[in-house]
């Protein structure tokens, strides 16, 4: 007799890929369901540039992050891949045949709403609601496939992925009980509220009572990148405000930065345009 939960969990095949818009800020999603064909059962990605969110509807089998232990996967986990990151190997048992769901965000748009401190930060966890977070993925698919493909509509396609990764989110906290919560949410809210500040990333870690190389590693392995890395992404959005108002070298001082070489570099990276060509592009200003 079938269960409550396998009848629930029963996989289905869908696809979607919408754009939220042009320029490097919003990119483009796509949102599927499907089998996991025997010559994708083993594969590593390599800092590939795109972000995913992975629900295994059926299958055995196991993922690692870099040179971590092997996470185990089965009906039900919940998994993700930052951009980037070390190598991520996937191991599939070869049955039964493994499907999952997912949600994959592309470099801009992952970008953007990691700023905003939006994607959940686990990597692989088990909810205890499965067969809610599964209707959650299917209710997702239909909701955008009924929104019309034009530009007016974008935010609201937005806005919907937004509810779902934030309804990802409550679902990762009541799976949580990390003693380390409370210090990596001061540094990130440190660094959040003043990205220009030069106060160097271990003296913060050191004003909040921790070692900074623990921290460096729990906030690694809970939001995905470098706590370096996270200040890079505050300030180059900071800038991105600043520079229509002030030249090149008068933003990177006012982010903190000692030179404007550097600032530009970083903007150039986190962008993929110089800070002068953002300033013509988008507010055709002297630079």
């Amino acid at each position: 007799m079938t269960s409550a939960q396998e009848r629930t969990l029963s996989p289905t095949t869908y696809f979607l890929q919408r754009s939220l818009g042009a320029g490097t800020s919003w990119g483009m999603f796509v949102l599927a369901s499907n089998e996991i064909p025997s010559s994708q059962a083993n594969r590593e990605w390599n800092r590939q540039s795109n972000y995913a969110l992975n629900l295994v509807h059926r299958g055995q089998g196991s993922v690692r992050y870099g040179s971590t232990d092997a996470h185990k996967l089965s009906s039900g986990s919940l998994y993700q891949h930052f951009p980037d990151t070390d190598s991520q190997i996937i191991n599939w048992e070869n049955q039964p045949p493994p499907h999952e769901s997912f949600l994959v965000l592309d470099r801009r748009l992952y970008g953007r709403l990691a700023d905003l401190g939006l994607i959940p930060s686990f990597q692989v966890i088990t909810p205890a609601k499965v067969d809610e977070l599964t209707a959650k993925f299917h209710r997702l698919f239909t909701t955008l496939s009924d929104i019309p493909e034009h530009p007016n509509f974008r935010p609201l396609l937005l806005s919907k992925i937004i509810d779902f990764l934030t309804q990802v989110s409550q679902i990762q906290s009541e799976n949580r009980n990390d003693p380390w919560d409370q210090a990596l949410e001061s540094i990130r809210a440190r660094v959040d509220s003043d990205p220009s500040s030069r106060t160097s990333l271990p003296d913060i870690a050191q004003s909040l009572g921790v070692s900074y190389s623990s921290i460096r590693y729990h906030f690694k392995r809970r939001f995905g990148l470098s706590l370096s890395e996270y200040r890079i992404r505050a300030r180059i959005d900071a800038a991105q405000s600043i520079l229509p108002f002030s030249s090149v070298s008068e933003t990177a001082e006012k982010l903190g930065y000692t030179d404007a070489f550097t600032f530009s570099t970083q903007f150039r990276k986190q962008t993929g345009m110089s800070p002068r060509e953002f300033k013509s592009q988008f507010f055709n200003s002297p630079t």
